[in-house]
């Protein structure tokens, strides 16, 4: 793996097998393609994750994400108790 700025086209089309032809009928470049993937890869984590979590119209949006933690942050114990 040689990472985006190192890879070819050429590199990408051999290693999938996919003509230039086929290529630049749907994208004008590497770039459009690379554009492409992280659409999909957003788009996939957009549906997978954020949107089942705000489900309820009613909760409060920032409780709905797991991956929140649920404490307080630190210094907010403190700042309420004193």
């Amino acid at each position: 793996m040689h990472g985006y700025n190192h890879t070819s086209l050429d590199d990408v089309l051999r290693e999938s097998g996919v003509g230039k032809g086929n290529f630049y009928y749907y994208f004008k470049s590497k770039e459009d393609l690379g554009y492409a993937i992280l659409d999909h890869i957003i788009g996939s984590f957009l549906e997978r994750t954020l949107e089942p979590c705000f489900s309820d119209p009613e909760g409060q949006a920032l409780a709905q994400i797991p991956l929140l933690p649920r404490s307080p942050p630190r210094g907010a114990a403190r700042a309420q108790t004193a």
